[in-house]
């Protein structure tokens, strides 16, 4: 195949993974400050969308680079500029990946929150209970402890 030809099939699917990284960047910016529910729903709905797409980027990815590392014939201004490419693209990654780190933290904290929620409530719950009018006992029932 012409060196050229896998420099533009190169550049064009790292373009497309920068361009998804982008766009997951984008997803997640607000959804702490946002934190509705809608927004975690979307988000959730398209992570499974997210996952396939990596997955397809990833399989190009590892075809491409070992055709590049065969390849003999790039020259080294080509190489130079797919080295700058690459070094943006890892610095984006990094800026996702703690970005989804963040977002992890973000839901633990709400998930406890609402634990704590739910747990209030229980309580609050089994006190009314416990101190409802008694409603079980007999006609002339007089509580002596009252």
């Amino acid at each position: 195949m012409d060196d050229m030809a896998l420099c533009q099939r190169v550049r064009a699917a790292m373009e497309r993974q920068i361009a998804w990284m982008e766009t997951a960047l984008r997803d997640l910016e607000g959804l702490e400050s946002g934190g509705n529910e809608a927004a975690l729903e979307h988000l959730a709905a398209t992570q499974k969308t997210r996952e396939k797409q990596l997955a397809d980027l990833l399989r190009e990815q590892r075809t491409l680079l070992a055709e590049w590392r065969a390849a003999q014939g790039i020259p080294a201004e080509e190489r130079e500029r797919m080295r700058r490419l690459a070094a943006g693209a890892e610095k984006l990654a990094g800026r996702l990946r703690r970005r989804y780190d963040e977002a992890v933290a973000w839901a633990d904290a709400e998930k406890k929150h609402c634990a704590e929620a739910m747990q209030s409530v229980r309580r609050g719950r089994d006190m009314i209970t416990r101190y409802r009018p008694g409603i079980d006992e007999p006609p002339g029932f007089i509580d002596r402890n009252a």
